[in-house]
């Protein structure tokens, strides 16, 4: 699972999005789940991702479609059968996570792998425990699908990363970041 947090300005949006496609990605199947920092269908007919605020028939973020097609994810609603049809029964706030004063969207979202449309149940949007300008998203997965203790999958590196030397881990990871440029182009401002 990747946790996301992308940049609110469009342009630097799309180089984070751009950074994550030139990633070292496993051939394992992937989730992302976070704050995206954009809707997926922003044209006047979807009620799905955005409600008020500006609006165009073209997707916010060309490189993470992109980053969808290359890591073959799905929007987890579309999975759980979610349709159009569907959200209009509902009300807007189970379904938006971001209220600002002139809109609300649903900026935070999981994707999930294609084949995954067996185990996708459904996605809750909660409020937060605590505060927070975006609500809580939950995703839920059928648990006739996960795997048995027979199945038991290897495990990677559990985070947060205890370690005997912190203080050491914490420099390498740093140094890394810096040698990958992470941040270089990207201001405080830029981030929400």
């Amino acid at each position: 699972m990747v946790n996301v947090y992308a940049p609110n300005v469009r342009q630097d949006r799309e180089l984070f999005y751009g950074m994550l496609q030139t990633w070292p990605w496993q051939v394992r199947e992937v989730i992302l789940a976070g704050d995206f920092n954009y809707v997926i269908m922003p044209d006047i007919s979807s009620v799905l991702d955005r409600l008020g605020g500006k609006r165009n028939a073209r997707s916010e973020s060309a490189a993470l479609c992109d980053l969808q097609q290359q890591l073959k994810v799905e929007d987890a609603c579309i999975l759980a059968g979610h349709t159009e049809e569907f959200w209009e029964q509902m009300e807007p706030t189970e379904f938006f996570t971001y209220w600002g004063p002139e809109a609300a969207s649903r900026l935070d979202r999981f994707y999930v792998p294609q084949k995954w449309t067996a185990e996708v149940k459904w996605v809750a949007v909660e409020k937060p425990q605590v505060p927070s300008d975006h609500q809580c998203v939950r995703l839920h997965l059928r648990s006739d699908t996960l795997p048995t203790p027979s199945q038991k999958r290897t495990r990677a590196a559990v985070y947060p990363i205890k370690a005997a030397q912190p203080e050491r881990v914490q420099e390498e990871l740093l140094k890394e970041m810096i040698e990958a440029g992470v941040g270089r182009e990207v201001s405080t401002q830029t981030w929400d």
